[in-house]
């Protein structure tokens, strides 16, 4: 029983010296945090096979379209974006900012992030001109009412958004091709 209560104090004190990332005094800080992350699988995960109908049928009724609307209103223009791709370590940077910004400010109630479709100006990659390109961009949510629908969810409007992703144009990449069996 007391090697387990060593074991105990151990793993206690690693997390305790493990979650601070405030500066010391001698200038020194930690560049890690911890957030509770619950274990299993996450709800929503979808298949390849699945994930490959969505992005025929994207292809289908709007990247065609946009790309006809588009057409010939900016030389050279390479095509709408088909995908944005975020650094992982930014997004859990994000996830830890949106709950600590929610606790300071006292929401209580289930966190999330809503993802908005925009446009941002990004020179052509041929002729250097500024072109308005498809982008998304997180917003945090709370929902106090601990409701099901997807009204429930409110927008947390004093949070900053993220928008750091990088846009694929068009044809490079599908969901399907790329590393893993």
């Amino acid at each position: 029983m007391n090697s387990n209560y060593l074991l105990f104090a151990f793993f206690v004190s690693l997390w305790i010296c493990g979650c601070t990332n405030d500066d010391n005094s001698s200038g020194n800080s930690s560049n890690f945090c911890t957030i509770e992350v619950p274990c299993g699988d996450p709800e929503g995960l979808i298949s390849v096979a699945e994930a490959s109908l969505m992005e025929e049928d994207y292809r289908n009724q709007f990247y065609n379209l946009i790309n006809e609307f588009t057409s010939g209103t900016y030389p050279n223009y390479e095509g709408a974006g088909r995908y944005v791709w975020f650094d992982l370590e930014e997004v859990k940077k994000f996830i830890v900012y949106v709950e600590k910004h929610a606790d300071e400010r006292g929401y209580n109630g289930n966190l999330g992030l809503r993802v908005y479709m925009g446009a941002k100006m990004q020179n052509n990659s041929v002729t250097g001109d500024p072109e308005p390109r498809q982008t998304v961009y997180f917003v945090p949510t709370v929902n106090p009412s601990g409701g099901t629908d997807l009204e429930d969810n409110l927008n947390i409007v004093s949070s900053e958004r993220l928008n750091l992703g990088g846009a694929g144009i068009p044809d490079g990449t599908n969901s399907n091709v790329g590393i893993g069996n």
